[in-house]
């Protein structure tokens, strides 16, 4: 199985979650700006991470945040050509999401841009667990074999990493390519075509 986060990787989410972290943060109390890419230089790339370096609720602002997310009725544009590299991956090797985001926030975009059927697994925050956790049930459970994480964040590359097994990071997502390589991302895919064919060389080898 072929994993991949959701934001970043697939959906072009960054300008809805900067609005709905924004406005988050103003129900807890803060006053600030928050930058254009506010999960920039996360360690990890979620909704409690961001809350701790404005110094509030990790809980609350989490809450607020998924709220004010899951309200939405607007879908993530796709990145370009993701979707049908996404159809092609599909008939060859089984697609999951693993993703820190609410499950009817993904399951709008995979509805609007019909590749629902394309997706075998979908794991998002509504599933207790680290990304790494996650990864190794998959693997305990013997259903799928998780050959790779496809991510746009650190946090990605450490949770295949701990997981035992290989991480693709793209240059298009929330973090730089330069962060992704120096926390050791195994590959770099430049292009959804480019996953496609990292993804085949790795399928090939676990025959």
């Amino acid at each position: 199985m072929l994993l991949f986060d959701f934001d970043g990787v697939m959906a072009d989410s960054l300008q809805i979650y900067t609005d709905i972290c924004t406005r988050a943060a103003r129900c807890q109390g803060y006053q600030g700006n928050l930058p254009a890419n506010p999960f920039a230089e996360l360690e990890h790339v979620t909704f409690e991470a961001l809350a701790e370096t404005l110094g509030l609720c990790p809980a609350g602002f989490a809450a607020d945040a998924t709220k004010l997310l899951e309200e939405r009725s607007d879908t993530a544009p796709a990145f370009a050509s993701i979707i049908d590299t996404l159809k092609n991956i599909s008939t060859e090797i089984p697609v999951g999401i693993l993703s820190a985001s609410p499950k009817g926030f993904i399951e709008r975009f995979l509805t609007a841009n019909d590749i629902t059927d394309c997706i075998s697994v979908l794991l998002s925050r509504s599933e207790p667990g680290t990304k790494a956790e996650k990864i190794m049930l998959l693997r305990r459970e013997g259903h799928f074999r998780p050959i790779a994480l496809v991510g746009d964040g650190v946090s990605d590359v450490k949770a295949a990493a701990t997981a035992g097994i290989a991480s693709i990071g793209v240059t298009w997502g929330w973090q730089s390519p330069e962060k992704l390589l120096s926390q050791g991302a195994t590959f770099m895919a430049g292009s959804p075509d480019e996953i496609q064919a990292i993804a085949m060389q790795l399928w090939s080898h676990t025959g």
